[in-house]
């Protein structure tokens, strides 16, 4: 009976133990500055920006995101060579530590996918960002108009 006891008490200690390393993890990574660019409803891809920030002594590998409204989420880079902007899938993205990773126009950006339902400015869109460790974080998105005249408008989208 004793060794059942003290089984449970290690057990216990242990899951404690898990949750408690979990939380202090998440604690070290936020997201801020979250938005989505309105489209026309005819618009099937949209981008989404927003600031992640890695405050942990060790760099963290992003490797999904999904949202509930959207089929489904790409990482995107945009490059301009010759001239010309182009945009690469990323499969996924290393944020170094102790720093901030801006995803913003005309460089690292989520590309949307067949939203679910219009997207209009103020609407609010959940996503979950999922890490190469399995952890997970959510938050969400505001969709605003922009004004980008400085970004170029000619986009190849090599894969």
């Amino acid at each position: 009976m004793q060794m059942k006891s003290i089984n449970s008490i290690i057990t216990c200690f242990f899951f404690i133990f898990l949750l408690t390393n979990s939380v202090l993890s998440a604690e070290n990574i936020h997201v801020q500055n979250a938005w989505i660019r309105e489209a026309p409803p005819a618009i099937k891809v949209m981008a989404g920006y927003l600031d992640i920030e890695n405050s942990s002594d060790r760099a963290l590998t992003l490797v999904s995101a999904e949202s509930p409204e959207f089929e489904r989420i790409e990482f995107h880079i945009s490059q301009t060579k010759n001239g010309v902007a182009s945009m690469q899938q990323q499969e996924h993205i290393i944020i170094a530590p102790d720093s901030t990773l801006s995803f913003e126009p005309g460089a690292y950006h989520l590309m949307l996918f067949n939203p679910s339902v219009p997207m209009r400015e103020g609407k609010r869109i959940s996503i979950k960002l999922t890490f190469e460790d399995g952890k997970t974080l959510s938050f969400d998105a505001i969709v605003r108009r922009s004004n980008l005249t400085a970004i170029p408008h000619q986009h190849d989208h090599r894969h």
